[in-house]
């Protein structure tokens, strides 16, 4: 998953062939995690430890394909961060993702757009509310992440 975007993020030009690739990719991931969540729930903390939680999080992040699962895994996580089995930035940026999918406006901020050349925020719920949610869940302010993702 992270070693075919982080080759994207390091070309001048993305190929086709990379992009295709991603996408079986992300494919082979999502039904890999579908079948594991259908058979153990959502991976959390306790039982796959940080980096198995947070590696689970990044594949139905990464699950654009499939919206449902998607939302589906959003309620599991949004039950085990109020338990204390999975970071609230984690719930933040998943929430964000099916919103845009969806349509509707996002709460923290955390996905962009190209427009006119330049990365902004997709539509945001409420702007004057976004650093104190983003805060809430601890992320850093929105103008912060602006300025890190343009120096990417």
């Amino acid at each position: 998953d992270q070693e075919l975007r982080e080759q994207a993020v390091r070309a001048e030009t993305i190929s086709m062939e990379l992009v295709e690739q991603i996408g079986r990719v992300d494919a082979d991931n999502t039904a890999w995690l579908k079948d594991l969540v259908t058979r153990h729930g959502w991976p959390t903390r306790s039982r796959v430890g940080e980096k198995g939680a947070s590696d689970a999080w990044l594949l139905v992040q990464h699950a654009d394909h499939d919206v449902e699962f998607q939302e589906h895994c959003l309620e599991l996580i949004r039950a085990a961060v109020q338990s204390g089995e999975a970071h609230p930035k984690n719930l933040a940026y998943l929430s964000d993702r099916v919103a845009t999918h969806r349509g509707r406006p996002q709460r923290y901020g955390t996905q962009f757009v190209e427009k006119d050349g330049k990365l902004e925020p997709y539509t945001l719920e409420d702007p004057g509310q976004v650093d104190k949610w983003r805060a809430e869940v601890g992320l850093g302010s929105l103008a912060e992440y602006a300025e890190l993702l343009k120096s990417q």
